[in-house]
């Protein structure tokens, strides 16, 4: 996709870094649309459908979070980044559970930006791609489109990230899969504690399968995962 054709929605409160962020996009050729707060944000979003969203966290009326799990709701393949000061691990996790593609802290190098957004279309290519629906050991079926597995006729409802972790690992079924690779098609990016997130959404996903005896996710010691079944 061209930059000129892409629409950007960017919500931040701070007017000054906005600006110079805001400016600096445009130059690369983006459409920004920038709002100061959540509830602005989630208007102009149900008006102008972006390709992309870039959310701070801390702004009013509607926290960032907030915002992203109203636009989650709708729609699982726009692209969501976060641009925040919050840079613990919770805050990093909390993110990314929401279904957030990307987490910016701050401060960040404006050309920073711009890459992140560029690599987080070329994820949205490859899912929005991915309408395979796999049979995973006996009793359990997964739609990454509708991010949820049946097992049983229990129909279960997946985060957007393990939902992209275990399709990952379905389409190299019975295959490890490398942790460095996973963390490079997920994020490619080099947040400090990846493997850590990787470490804990891959055990929920393993208390998910576990209603299925005939499946199971191996560790494969500094190597990565093998989806066995």
């Amino acid at each position: 996709m061209e930059r000129e054709r892409i629409s950007v929605l960017y919500a931040e409160d701070d007017v000054l870094s906005a600006m110079l962020c805001k400016d600096f996009l445009e130059f690369q050729g983006y459409r920004v649309f920038y709002v100061r707060d959540g509830e602005m944000a989630w208007r102009l979003y149900r008006k102008i459908n972006p390709d992309v969203v870039l959310l701070d966290i801390m702004i009013p009326k509607k926290n960032g979070y907030e915002v992203a799990r109203l636009i989650r709701a709708e729609n699982q393949n726009v692209p969501i980044l976060f641009i925040s000061a919050l840079a613990s691990s919770v805050d990093v996790v909390t993110g990314l559970d929401i279904g957030a593609d990307d987490y910016i802290r701050k401060e960040f190098l404006l050309e920073e930006v711009d890459a992140r957004i560029r690599a987080a279309l070329r994820r949205q290519q490859r899912w929005t791609k991915s309408s395979q629906v796999f049979r995973i050991g006996e009793y359990c079926l997964f739609s990454y489109v509708e991010q949820h597995l049946v097992i049983a006729n229990e129909k279960i409802h997946l985060t957007p990230m393990e939902a992209k972790i275990l399709y990952l690992l379905c389409e190299h079924m019975n295959e490890v899969v490398l942790k460095e690779d996973m963390i490079k098609e997920l994020w490619k990016n080099d947040f400090s504690g990846n493997t850590r997130y990787l470490d804990k959404y891959m055990m929920s996903i393993r208390k998910i399968l576990e209603k299925d005896p005939s499946v199971r996710i191996t560790t494969i010691p500094r190597k990565g995962y093998c989806l066995v079944w």
